[in-house]
């Protein structure tokens, strides 16, 4: 009877674990921020469906389509910042390969010639501003294959 007791005991603390863990992870890996936020949130209060449930399923599905009709699709679904990203993403290697690549005699595109700055403080003006002329070294360190 004892062992039986015991597994009993084992079990409970096993399955307190396992139903606590979200909590744990929650209150270990989440910002101080939103504690506080979600401590000072206000109840949502469910409004009476009292009148909405007198009607039919039909009734109440025929005014559904009746006032989404023509919003099948909205681009209020879309998540805006992976679109920026991707967006923002391809600008920025298309101008990449504009200005620091080379079609090849194969059809391929490969480095332009590298050369090294003639000073050994590059100037700031230059990351802000891609255009900003910077004096390089005439001897390249770097050529693309023949």
């Amino acid at each position: 009877e004892t062992a039986g007791i015991e597994d009993v005991i084992v079990n409970v603390t096993a399955l307190t674990f396992i139903l606590n863990l979200d909590e744990m992870l929650f209150q270990n890996f989440s910002h101080k921020a939103l504690h506080h936020i979600l401590e000072h949130l206000e109840p949502w209060l469910i409004e009476s469906t009292d009148e909405d449930e007198q009607f039919s399923v039909e009734k109440n599905f025929n005014a559904v389509v009746e006032q989404n009709k023509g919003a099948m699709f909205t681009f209020g679904l879309i998540p805006m910042r992976p679109v920026y990203t991707l967006v923002f993403s391809a600008l920025f290697i298309a101008e990449y390969y504009h200005c620091m690549c080379q079609f090849s005699e194969t059809g391929g595109l490969v480095s332009k010639p590298q050369a090294l700055p003639t000073e050994q403080i590059y100037p700031l003006m230059a990351f802000v501003f891609p255009w900003y002329n910077t004096e390089y070294a005439e001897e390249y360190y770097w050529t693309p294959p023949k």
